[in-house]
């Protein structure tokens, strides 16, 4: 019986390594095994982080929509505010504007009374 393992010779520096290794144990390089090993646990790890996204990113999505709507909702009810605040400023001015006119009107008729009166005495 024979008890000699398979070696593996690194291209890159030529240290002799058992074939059970992924990688020289001297200067890190891959063997083709060990390089497709990496690649395949890689892509697993990819897989798996494929298949959590759509929940990561639909609770994110959630979490965002309410965010923004509470901040559409806030700015809709200033909205309504400011525009409240407004139709009470225009009808107070209106009402204060009806309010001149009705004394301009009122003290131009008795300014014309007056005068008539005073007209009718001089006759």
């Amino acid at each position: 019986m024979s008890t000699e393992r398979e070696v593996i010779i690194c291209p890159s520096c030529g240290a002799r390594y058992d074939t059970t290794q992924y990688r020289c144990p001297y200067c890190g390089t891959l063997t083709p095994d060990g390089a497709e090993t990496e690649y395949m646990d890689g892509m697993e790890q990819i897989k798996d982080e494929m298949e959590e996204m759509p929940e990561k990113e639909l609770a994110n999505g959630k979490t965002i929509l309410k965010s923004q709507l509470k901040r559409v909702l806030i700015y809709f009810i200033g909205l309504l505010t400011a525009l409240g605040i407004l139709y009470a400023v225009c009808r107070a001015m209106d009402d204060s504007n009806k309010m001149k006119v009705k004394e301009e009107i009122i003290n131009e008729i008795g300014r014309s009374q007056t005068e008539y009166e005073e007209v009718q005495e001089g006759i």
